[in-house]
């Protein structure tokens, strides 16, 4: 009697998952959700995922019933594999700015359009083969253009909602080892979700801090690139916000 063939969808998918865990010579950052709701909130946003640490902060310059207009600041270091290079060694640091636009959809929707540049450098260094293994470096300048849309809703202690960033990441330098570059750029549709949990009139002594739970994938749009890059990630981070009301007058549940 002939056995059932196991499932071969579940090592593929593994596979696809820990693809972002191998150096890679590119690593997005964390997409931003601030989800603004008023003029003068702050949303100030620290993230981890793998071996990257991001830091993010947004500022609502206006604001009034439909919405207003936001601006954006961003910071990646990505480092794996100690300090000098070696197979499974990356290293990168990335920073952007952005404009956008907030607008309130009810008393719990948002909707958010942002767009913005940046600038990074990588390097990465990995093992090719398994009989005689060799190592191929990579290093690069990089910058990126994007731009964003994210959908969430907030009630009380949880905020959920989806975005999605399309970019173009083009490497101004680009030197990989036994090899010449022919794609150093490429366009990516970066699909995202994303939930939110804490905060709220009955969180005590914190109640403009929230955890954040983000998954998303970097899908290539056209022929692959010749640099690496995830095609999946999972970040966790915390989500600080201070509007005007919390910055005048302290919340319930700090008083001493």
């Amino acid at each position: 009697m002939v056995g059932r063939r196991r499932p071969t969808f579940l090592p593929a998918l593994l596979v696809l998952l820990l693809a972002g865990g191998c150096s890679t010579l590119y690593v997005p950052n964390t997409l931003h959700t601030p989800l603004l709701s008023e003029k003068g909130e702050v949303a100030l946003r620290l993230h981890s995922g793998s071996s990257s640490l991001d830091a993010q902060a947004a500022l609502a310059l206006s604001g009034g019933a439909k919405g207003g207009l936001a601006v954006s600041a961003a910071y990646s270091l990505n480092r794996k594999g100690g300090d000098t290079p070696q197979a499974g060694y990356a290293k990168q640091q990335f920073a952007e700015l952005g404009v956008g636009h907030f607008f309130r959809l009810d008393s719990s929707g948002i909707f958010e359009v942002f767009t913005g540049y940046g600038r990074g450098k990588a390097e990465a260094t990995k093992t090719l083969g398994t009989g005689f293994p060799v190592d191929e470096q990579a290093t690069g300048n990089y910058q990126r253009f994007f731009v964003q849309a994210n959908l969430g809703a907030s009630a009380r202690l949880l905020e959920a909602g989806v975005a999605a960033r399309f970019s173009y990441v083009d490497f101004t330098r680009l030197s990989i080892t036994r090899k010449t570059p022919k794609r150093p750029s490429a366009f990516f549709a970066e699909p995202l979700l994303f939930i939110k949990v804490g905060g709220g009139p009955t969180s005590g002594k914190f109640p403009n801090i929230k955890a954040e739970l983000q998954f998303g994938a970097h899908l290539p749009l056209g022929p692959r690139p010749d640099f690496d890059f995830p095609l999946f990630h999972a970040r966790l981070g915390i989500d600080l916000r201070f509007n005007r009301r919390y910055l005048r007058d302290k919340p319930k549940g700090m008083e001493k």
